[in-house]
């Protein structure tokens, strides 16, 4: 009997990540694919589509986003 935890998530190499100006930079995304920012709390903040494989938003607060791709949900903070 395996116990072993498996991801529910696919192989999606998408990346997330904030800069010190709070902006969130996606990176290698699907072309066109939809992504949402999302606060601790639940509320969706944005809701981007990826160009060549990338997006860019300017956070307006500090805390913990979700950012949630097809497939992929990355933790991120500012």
């Amino acid at each position: 009997m395996n116990s072993s935890v498996q991801s529910l998530e696919s192989e999606s190499k998408v990346k997330a990540y904030v800069l010190n100006d709070g902006t969130l930079v996606v990176v290698d995304a699907e072309n066109a694919e939809p992504i949402n920012v999302v606060t601790a709390e639940g509320k969706v903040v944005a809701t981007l589509i990826s160009q060549e494989g990338r997006a860019v938003y300017q956070l307006k607060e500090h805390g913990v986003y979700l950012v949630n791709t097809i497939g992929k949900t990355i933790k991120v903070a500012y």
